[in-house]
């Protein structure tokens, strides 16, 4: 389906069945939260300035924000 670039009829709605049934968005998700933690941790490191909070502020809501 992806390589034909989800062209035939169904396919999007074959491949949003496929990603539920695989817990796709949970373990996407999951997968945003590790790297949220580790962005933050390694911003840490910096000395805190203004913008080294913009930064973390920014990077904590990346896991919240809506479409």
């Amino acid at each position: 389906m992806i390589m034909r670039r989800f062209k035939e009829s169904g396919d999007v709605e074959k491949a949003r069945k496929a990603v539920q049934a695989s817990q796709g968005i949970k373990r996407t998700y999951s997968l945003a939260e590790q790297y949220t933690k580790e962005a933050i941790r390694q911003l840490n490191n910096f000395s805190s300035s203004d913008e080294r909070n913009a930064l973390i502020r920014f990077t904590e809501k990346l896991l919240t924000r809506r479409k």
